[in-house]
């Protein structure tokens, strides 16, 4: 806890996209956030200030998760400039577009340094660090499919998904662990703003979901003092149909 009693959380890759949106609900809710960031320095400290503006602390955690040392550093930099947190939210993610036959060794070794191993050993030190707290892994609506132009991207963030329930049966019942899986949320990079508008209604429900969507789904599981090893899936019904 903080020094005014405030709950502190962890968010990684806070600084933009929904990385950003997660820390600034986060502070509404009366949460202090270290927020970690790899390059997007300048854009960290602007999301940081708003931060403040809210009234909450805010402190910028800097770590390459591709640099074992790095990692293993972020939750001794929290503890000693904020105080141990309660909330671990890892949100940080890479978009490697390769199928099986393309993809290279290098590919795969980021993909899983971004998507599992770096969860992973953030998780263990938090948990290692805290009586009591919560874990909410970001993972990916499309777990629940096989084929995909992402095969890296994919087979790792169904990895992350095992790690989630893996984690809830180790850690309980002193920190529940779980996992939001989005959809199509934000444009993706590199795509047109025609091609994003397209796949973010090729749902079932055929509304186009925002950031304000994954916030709902994660304050349900900040309130919810049952829920351990579950997914939310915040893709318009779209994991069903698979």
């Amino acid at each position: 806890m903080s020094t005014n009693n405030a709950p502190i959380a962890i968010v990684t890759a806070g600084a933009r996209r929904l990385g950003r949106e997660i820390v600034l609900k986060l502070a509404q809710l009366g949460y202090d956030v270290a927020l970690h960031c790899n390059h997007s320095s300048a854009t960290a400290e602007q999301t940081a200030n708003e931060v403040r503006a809210i009234g909450r602390r805010c402190e910028i955690i800097q770590a390459n998760f591709l640099k074992t040392d790095d990692l293993l550093s972020v939750i001794p930099a929290v503890n000693h400039r904020l105080g141990t947190a309660s909330l671990l939210i890892n949100s940080a993610s890479i978009f490697t577009r390769n199928t099986l036959l393309t993809s290279t060794p290098e590919q795969f070794d980021e993909d899983f340094a971004i998507h599992v191993k770096a969860p992973m050993f953030l998780s263990r030190d938090f948990a290692k660090s805290c009586n009591h707290g919560q874990i909410i892994n970001i993972v990916d609506a499309a777990v629940v499919r096989n084929a995909s132009g992402y095969h890296t991207y994919l087979l790792s963030k169904k990895s992350l998904m095992e790690l989630t329930k893996m984690s809830a049966s180790e850690l309980a019942p002193r920190i529940r662990v779980n996992a939001i899986a989005p959809g199509m949320i934000l444009p993706a990079v590199g795509w047109s703003e025609q091609e994003s508008e397209h796949a973010s209604k090729a749902n079932i429900l055929q509304r186009q979901a925002g950031p304000a969507d994954i916030l709902i789904a994660m304050e349900y599981l900040l309130k919810s003092p049952q829920v351990t090893g579950d997914c939310l899936f915040v893709d318009g019904g779209d994991h069903v149909d698979f």
